[in-house]
């Protein structure tokens, strides 16, 4: 009798025990769902492009990139990313405040088709300046990269100059 007794008593407070684990695990999700939301909701603001006029234009043979090393690397999701470290160079006299790089792939048929151009901040506005006829190690990063990519070392160019 005592072990019925105490079956039917184990039976009656499994459903509140089940209800109140539902309860937790839905405030637990709640609050989860607001704090992930509360953290993405600065939009990003889109970068303005950096001047390229006469004068950076001029200005920008003055810049070398050296020592340029890629690695190809892939998250958990399967996205791909290409990283690109190197050095880049102010032969020139006047500080960059700033400084963009674009990277040209190729085909791998005729290695003349342009496959992808794809710019990149290399010393960005809060950096410190690049003095003149010094140098400095820089790391992009680019999403993805062309699948019929001639894997020659990309033509890096400047693109964009903001001079002190």
């Amino acid at each position: 009798m005592i072990d019925t007794q105490s079956a039917r008593e184990a039976r009656k407070q499994f459903p509140l025990a089940l209800l109140g684990g539902v309860v937790i695990v839905g405030i637990v999700a709640v609050i989860l769902i607001f704090a992930s939301k509360s953290s993405h909701t600065a939009a990003p603001t889109q970068a303005k492009p950096m001047a390229f006029g006469p004068e950076e234009q001029a200005y920008a043979p003055n810049i070398h990139y050296s020592d340029i090393h890629l690695a190809k690397s892939e998250n958990f999701l399967n996205q791909q990313f290409m990283y690109i470290n190197g050095t880049v160079a102010n032969a020139g006299n006047r500080a960059v405040k700033q400084l963009a790089m674009t990277a040209d792939f190729y085909d791998d048929i005729d290695n003349k088709h342009l496959t992808m151009h794809d710019t990149e901040t290399v010393i960005g506005p809060d950096d410190p300046p690049l003095p003149p006829h010094e140098q400095r190690k820089f790391s992009v990063t680019i999403d993805g990269f062309p699948q019929n990519w001639n894997q020659q070392m990309p033509i890096f160019h400047t693109s964009g100059l903001v001079l002190q």
